[in-house]
């Protein structure tokens, strides 16, 4: 599944041929993201690879992915908080539930990351599984490191983000925008960010926390536009939260061409924020007056 970079098998030979009893198989119904079609798995804990234990298909073994138990490393980390329902996988309570996260191994030790995004829970009464992905500032690639006492890496209030097209940047974790939904054509993806960067004015970024290398450049569209007013159009925005029409930031993706007269953007699907609530939604704008490719021109006559 795009996005979801750490669940990559760990591929052949990684674990070698293993002897395993059919009452410790334990059922995903809906499979691990990526890998929907396969639903038996058994965890192997083989003891030169501790901390890391091994999730191994067994419809296909060369499907194994690396996973931890992430509670000792990131003491702040606490999914079972958001997860409330965990009917899916036959439990009745979370007392029973074990939680594990799957890694992607660097070259260098040092170079392991944790997907704390996307944990994965196991009734250990059944032998039932389930992948979920959490909501927030979770990421797929943190940094794994085991500190002493089991000390967290991920309490700081700022988030670390490396993107190809803009570099590597820190962001405070209270600018992330929660997108429930994502964007159109990245739907898996919710957490993204508004970087200002003065070269690129009036134009500004939105990048994904979860994936920095998706990104779109935006626009306020209010100053080239002046008819143009969706927050006002559209009926219903309750899906951010917003009470109050007038306090809502309106964004529109932006396509750049070879050069600035190529530029168009989107009005059919505006990006309505609530600056309160740090909430986003991409919104479609009903007319034919409104197009996915409006001329970029500045009110001024300005290209």
């Amino acid at each position: 599944m795009t996005g979801m970079g750490s669940c990559q098998p760990a591929g052949k030979g990684s674990v070698g041929e293993v002897l395993v009893k059919k009452e410790n198989i334990i059922t995903f119904k809906e499979g691990i993201l990526g890998f929907e079609d396969l639903r038996e798995f058994v965890i192997l804990d083989i003891e030169e690879w501790r901390p890391f234990v091994w999730l191994v298909s067994v419809e296909n073994p060369d499907v194994t992915f690396p996973i931890v138990n992430p509670m000792p490393f990131f003491n702040d980390y606490h999914p079972m908080q958001q997860i409330e329902d965990v009917s899916a996988i036959g439990a009745k309570d979370k007392k029973g539930v074990e939680i594990f996260c799957t890694v992607t191994l660097g070259i260098n030790p040092e170079d392991a990351t944790v997907n704390l995004k996307g944990p994965i829970l196991v009734n250990t009464q059944n032998k039932s599984g389930k992948q979920y992905i959490l909501e927030g500032v979770f990421s797929l690639s943190h940094p794994f490191v085991k500190t002493p006492g089991g000390k967290s890496c991920c309490g700081s209030d700022s988030v670390k983000i490396s993107s190809s097209k803009l570099g590597e940047l820190l962001v405070k974790k209270e600018n992330i925008i929660t997108f429930k939904e994502g964007l159109m054509g990245f739907e898996e993806l919710r957490d993204f960010v508004i970087l200002n960067i003065e070269e690129w004015r009036p134009f500004e970024w939105l990048v994904s926390v979860e994936n920095p290398d998706v990104t779109f450049p935006v626009v306020n569209p209010t100053p080239f536009f002046t008819d143009y007013n969706p927050a006002q159009q559209l009926p219903d925005i309750s899906a951010i939260g917003a009470k109050d029409k007038k306090s809502v930031e309106t964004l529109c993706t932006v396509t750049l061409g070879n050069k600035p007269e190529n530029a168009t953007v989107n009005l059919k699907g505006p990006i309505l924020i609530n600056p309160q609530s740090r909430v986003g939604k991409q919104y479609v704008m009903e007319g034919k007056q409104y197009t996915q490719s409006h001329p970029f021109v500045k009110k001024s006559g300005k290209k």
